[in-house]
């Protein structure tokens, strides 16, 4: 092991190195430093941002289409086959290019399945598919999903049914205390109190811990999805986590009903694709499947001499900010209190940064020059955004749709890497512009949350729990931690600081400086 990567972090620079002589690496020196921070104050930065908006009910129906692609052909746990699509139009036909972060092959060839057999439902009209043969389409499509999905869907079969375990322990040893009373009264955060049959919910969590066949364990979560016991899961993880810090794992209570709701998707996704068949026949008339070549990214920054507390403040703050100090004070205190820096230095790692999927598609439309079909400059990926991602959207001038994100910071996030600078100097400069400005946002994320002294945010899943709420649960006006009341925005239920390249670079002191030179 690099003994630099466990050498605590210096807070004065008492030793002298050599300058940081590529403008590059300076660059990239500078933008991870703040996101190391970042990472180390908490890696959950937020609530899941909501879907972008869709100019119309026709636009909104074609990225949903497109998101359930993603989803069907995202096949593991994690993010090796996060799967992104954006859907060319050509003169004569359309395009869909497709990237994940590392199965692109695989995915490509399933996906071309998957249209196949969506083109040859949207060719026929509702009318002519009888309810049988519309039940027998769905159930076929549906297996055929569920087949690639296999390794997916029997991890989080195991996750859920180990926290149902959990679950039905919790809720006996409370029935216990009660003197075997299986009726349970809940006051939620606005004292309003709710009724839960703690019998009836053993009995559910039971059959479900029960269930072994992978496309039957999914129809279960889909047909219960909207279940009182399910709605009794959240009441219950809210009261479990009143007591729990930030960053604990979240209630089993909480886990097994978000599991509900990706369990669910299985069914959900392949029955959305087949209903919205017949309004993808334009596009399923002609169309091709090809791959995005895949990006490399940069090489991960090593931590050298420059990298100490003192030099870290000046490469953020200007000389004589008055925040400055405050900041360098409030990361001493943090880091006596839960170990900041210690967390901080084990993130230099030598290896070489992923290039999210989506990332990839967008610069292949942008570099490639491409067409948006119907002019919507929209990127459907199987996962929500990881925080850099979104940033990189936002500070783009392509002007994409920002996705949804999930807020969290990946520390092995990359950009894209430039091969020859010299023959492609506006990449080159493009490229310096947006990670100046991503870098001038992270760095303020972690200002205002050294300043302000602030805890971690409650880790939540990247994926979000896909379930709306029945009108049964809205009208009883529960209202709780948004972290455990969170619906999905995009699994709809049909069954809802520029800088200018003249600035020059100093190693002792940027100062919020912009990091273009």
């Amino acid at each position: 092991m690099d003994t630099k990567t466990t050498e605590p972090l210096e807070l004065m620079p008492y030793r002298i190195g050599p300058p940081r002589l590529s403008k590059e690496s300076r660059i990239l020196a500078r933008f991870y430093e703040p996101l190391y921070l970042l990472r180390a104050l908490g890696q959950t930065r937020g609530a899941h941002t909501p879907q972008p908006p869709s100019p119309n009910h026709i636009t909104e129906t074609r990225r949903r289409f497109l998101e359930n692609l993603c989803f069907v052909c995202d096949f593991t746990r994690g993010g090796k086959s996060c799967t992104a699509i954006g859907l060319e139009e050509c003169p004569d036909k359309y395009q869909f290019w497709v990237s994940s972060n590392g199965q692109n092959a695989k995915i490509a060839k399933f996906l071309e399945e998957v249209l196949e057999f969506l083109s040859c439902i949207g060719a026929s009209t509702e009318t002519e598919l009888a309810d049988t043969e519309l039940a027998t389409v769905n159930s076929n499509f549906v297996r055929l999903c569920a087949e690639f999905a296999k390794p997916r869907i029997e991890a989080e079969r195991k996750l859920i049914q180990k926290q149902a375990e959990k679950c039905v322990s919790k809720i006996r040893n409370r029935m216990t205390e009660a003197d075997g009373s299986s009726i349970l009264i809940v006051v939620d955060n606005i004292d309003e109190s709710h009724r839960i049959d703690l019998g009836n919910l053993v009995l559910m969590l039971e059959n479900l811990i029960n269930q072994k066949d992978p496309i039957r364990l999914c129809e279960f979560a889909h047909e219960h999805r909207q279940s009182t016991w399910v709605t009794d899961l959240k009441t219950l993880a809210f009261e479990d986590e009143r007591e729990l810090v930030p960053e604990a794992e979240r209630s089993s209570f909480f886990s097994v009903r978000h599991y509900v709701g990706t369990l669910s998707r299985h069914i959900r996704a392949p029955r959305q694709l087949v209903e919205g068949s017949h309004n993808m026949r334009q596009i399923l008339q002609i169309y091709t499947v090809m791959m995005v070549s895949p990006l490399a990214g940069v090489q991960l920054p090593l931590r050298d001499r420059h990298t100490n507390l003192r030099g870290i403040m000046n490469r953020m703050f200007k000389a004589h900010d008055v925040e400055k100090n405050m900041v360098e004070a409030g990361l001493v205190y943090l880091h006596r209190v839960s170990g900041v820096f210690d967390e901080f230095v084990t993130f230099y790692k030598e290896s070489e940064g992923c290039v999210h999927a989506e990332i990839q598609v967008m610069e292949h439309f942008c570099q490639s020059q491409l067409a948006f079909a119907f002019n919507d400059r929209f990127i459907a990926c199987s996962k929500p955004a990881c925080l850099c991602c979104e940033l990189y959207f936002k500070h783009h001038p392509a002007r994409i749709v920002v996705p949804s994100s999930h807020r969290k910071v990946w520390t092995n996030w990359s950009p894209p890497r430039i091969e020859d600078f010299a023959a492609k100097e506006d990449m080159v400069i493009q490229q310096r512009q947006i990670m100046s400005k991503i870098t001038h946002d992270v760095r303020e994320q972690v200002i205002d949350q050294v300043l302000q002294r602030t805890s971690q945010i409650p880790w939540h899943p990247d994926s979000r729990t896909g379930i709306t709420e029945s009108l049964v649960t809205a009208l009883q006006g529960i209202s709780l931690d948004p972290q455990l009341s969170e619906v999905s925005d995009s699994d709809f239920d049909s069954d809802s600081v520029d800088s200018s390249e003249s600035e020059t670079w100093s190693d002792l002191e940027d100062g919020d400086v912009p990091l273009l030179a």
